[in-house]
């Protein structure tokens, strides 16, 4: 790999993941439609049904669907010039695969990261006595307010982010190095991880915060799209992280116009 750029234009990849996406709508339609529709379908059947089965199957297939549309949006900016192929052409068993396992292992570190922020929360809750001491650490790392999850839940995420360079090297079919991809970024990590921890961060939290209870298929058939349409913003920002980190091909054209 060629050196990492000491000034990483964090700015303009922002700009670029949501201009770009707009700029090639009918590129980004044909690559991420039936993959949206497998997330609006699976969100549906994950909340609408009393079963837990179907609740389950519901929760596994938005997870494959979501993988799906990664896959499809990595491959189309970096692979395909925004020249979106046959319908499944891009899907492949060895990507999705890889793609699944190297989700598992990022959601182990941000649930490690999340409980190692919420610990010492507690344990500092505790020695400056807003906590009672009798308390097991259990319930003392969860008897915050929505205050305390948040901040743990951005840092896992500004942690996780910088590691989620793994995903556009998979849809590459090269290796995933996460050590590599730790060390890429360095002189860059608060950049890239605002880039690609915070920025989802953000856009997911939006996401929780429309949920409500009882809420109606229509609804939800809503909140899928809008789900689906945030993963695309997330993912090309990712892409064009990764494309900006490595410079694996030509300067991408991450400006917008002007």
């Amino acid at each position: 790999m060629t050196a990492v750029p000491r000034n990483f234009p964090f700015r303009q990849v922002l700009a670029g993941a949501f201009v770009l996406p707009w700029r090639h709508r009918v590129d980004v339609t044909h690559a991420a439609g039936l993959p949206l529709l497998a997330i609006v379908v699976a969100m549906s059947c994950a909340d609408a049904f009393e079963s837990s089965f179907v609740g389950f199957s519901g929760q596994v297939a938005l997870l494959l669907a979501m993988l799906w549309l990664a896959l499809a949006m990595h491959r189309l900016v970096l692979v395909l010039d925004w020249q979106p192929q046959r319908l499944f052409g891009e899907l492949k068993l060895g990507r999705l695969l890889r793609f699944f396992g190297a989700g598992i292992w990022l959601a182990i570190v941000y649930t490690a990261v999340y409980l190692l922020v919420m610990a010492t929360l507690a344990f500092a809750g505790e020695a400056a006595g807003s906590i009672p001491q009798e308390e097991s650490v259990w319930d003392r790392m969860f008897s915050f307010d929505g205050w305390a999850n948040e901040v743990g839940s951005a840092l896992a995420y500004l942690v996780i982010g910088r590691l989620s360079l793994v995903f556009p090297a998979i849809a590459l079919d090269r290796d995933a190095n996460y050590g590599a991809f730790w060390r890429m970024s360095r002189g860059n990590g608060w950049r890239v991880a605002i880039t690609v921890g915070a920025l989802p961060w953000f856009l997911d939290s939006i996401i929780s915060a429309m949920w409500r209870e009882e809420t109606s298929l229509f609804e939800i058939a809503g909140l899928g799209v809008l789900t689906g349409v945030v993963t695309i913003v997330e993912v090309i920002a990712l892409s064009l992280t990764y494309r900006e980190l490595t410079h694996a091909f030509a300067p991408p054209p991450t400006h917008p116009p002007g």
